[in-house]
C-alpha cells in the first residue's frame, strides 16, 4: 500500500512520543514529517536544517536555547525511522476510516513512469465529518500495460523508444509537467494525455514524417503524406481536447455534483451541435481541422464527414451509458 503523508497533520503524531525527552522526541517526528512532505533527503536534517537551527535559536534567544536544539535527534537513520512511522500511523488512520464512514468509492488509473513501467494507481474517496477525504490507497506495478491499437500510439512509442535530444519533440512533453521529461505512452486508461499527444502528433506531423522515413525502415511515414490520414488526425486532435477541457474542468475537491451534472450536459449538447455542424459540412467549431483545411485548400470526403459524425454520435452514447439520467 502507498503511504500518503498528507493525511494527518504533525500535532497527531504525539503519540509516538513517551520517553522522558518527549519535547525532543515530539520535536524530532514534526521535522521528519516536514522533510517527508518537502520531498527532501533524510540527511538534510544533519546537515544543514539542525546547524541552522541551532544557530538561529542560540543569537535569538541564547546558548542554553541552541543547546536543547541540539539535543534533537535528526540523523539520516532516526529520520527514515521516524518517517516509516509516520507512515505506519497514516496507513492505520486511513484503513480505519475507510472501514467506518458510511460511503466510500474507489477511481482507478493505469499509468507509465518515466521508464516505461506499468503503474496501477488506485484512490480511495470517503465521508469523513460531512467533507469528502481523498488519498491514495494503492500504488502498484503491473507486469502488462495496457496500450491503445490506433497509428498514433505506434508513432508516439517509436518515437518514445530512441534518445532525443533536438528540440523537433521538447513540446510533445513540455505540457506533460516538469517531473516527465520524456514522451509519456499513452494508453486506453489515460486517455487525458491522449488528447495532449494527439495535438502535439499533428502539430509536429512534418517533423514525425522526416524522422520516422530517416530513422525506420518501415512505412509508417507514408501515413503522414496522406491528406486522409491527417484529416482524421486533426478532428481526433480536436474533439480529445475538447474531452479533456470538460473532463479537467470536473476536477477538484470544491467540484459540486450540480455543477459536474451541468457541465457533462453541456457537454452533450455540444457533440449534437457539432453533428449538426458536419452534416452541413461546416468545420469551423474543430480548430486544428479547419486550419488545416484553409491552408491546403483542402475538404473532408463525405465518406470521412460520415465517420466523424458516426464518432460523435457514438461519443454521446457513451456519455449517455455512464449517465443515464440525463437522457
Amino acid at each position: 500500500m502507498k503511504k500518503d503523508i498528507s493525511i494527518e497533520s504533525a500535532t497527531s503524531l504525539t503519540t509516538y512520543v513517551k520517553d522522558e525527552n518527549e519535547k525532543n522526541t515530539e520535536a524530532s517526528f514534526i521535522l521528519s514529517y516536514n522533510i517527508a512532505r518537502a520531498g527532501k533527503p533524510h540527511t538534510i536534517a544533519e546537515s544543514l536544517i539542525k546547524p541552522s537551527m541551532i544557530e538561529v535559536v542560540s543569537c535569538i534567544l541564547g546558548d542554553d536555547a541552541g543547546k536543547k536544539v541540539a539535543a534533537v535527534q535528526c540523523s539520516n537513520n532516526t529520520i527514515s525511522d521516524r518517517i516509516h512511522k509516520i507512515s505506519d500511523h497514516i496507513e492505520d488512520e486511513f484503513v480505519f476510516r475507510l472501514i467506518n464512514c458510511n460511503q466510500s468509492s474507489l477511481q482507478m488509473d493505469e499509468s507509465t513512469d518515466v521508464s516505461g513501467l506499468s503503474i496501477l494507481i488506485v484512490f480511495a474517496r470517503y465521508a469523513q465529518e460531512k467533507t469528502i477525504q481523498k488519498g491514495l490507497l494503492i500504488c502498484e506495478s503491473l507486469e502488462t500495460h495496457t496500450t491503445g491499437e490506433d497509428i498514433f500510439e505506434v508513432c508516439v512509442n517509436f518515437i518514445k523508444s530512441r534518445p532525443l535530444k533536438t528540440r523537433l519533440f521538447k513540446k510533445l512533453y513540455e505540457e506533460m509537467g516538469s517531473d516527465h521529461q520524456n514522451l509519456l505512452l499513452h494508453t486506453e486508461i489515460r486517455w487525458l494525455s491522449r488528447g495532449k499527444v494527439l495535438r502535439r502528433l499533428f502539430e509536429l506531423r512534418d517533423e514525425v514524417k522526416i524522422f520516422l522515413k530517416e530513422h525506420t525502415k518501415t512505412n509508417l511515414y507514408e501515413w503522414f503524406h496522406d491528406e486522409h490520414f491527417i484529416i482524421k488526425l486533426a478532428y481526433l486532435s480536436d474533439i480529445f481536447n475538447k474531452l479533456n477541457e470538460t473532463n479537467s474542468s470536473l476536477q477538484g475537491k470544491e467540484t459540486l455534483i450540480f455543477q459536474a451534472n451541468d457541465k457533462i450536459k453541456a457537454l452533450i449538447g455540444k457533440l449534437d451541435f457539432l453533428v449538426e455542424c458536419v452534416q452541413e459540412n461546416d468545420f469551423s467549431c474543430f480548430s486544428n481541422l479547419n486550419k488545416f483545411l484553409y491552408e491546403n485548400e483542402s475538404s473532408v470526403t463525405p465518406i470521412n464527414a460520415e465517420k466523424i459524425k458516426d464518432h460523435l454520435i457514438s461519443l454521446k452514447s457513451g456519455l449517455l451509458s455512464y449517465f443515464p439520467r440525463l437522457n
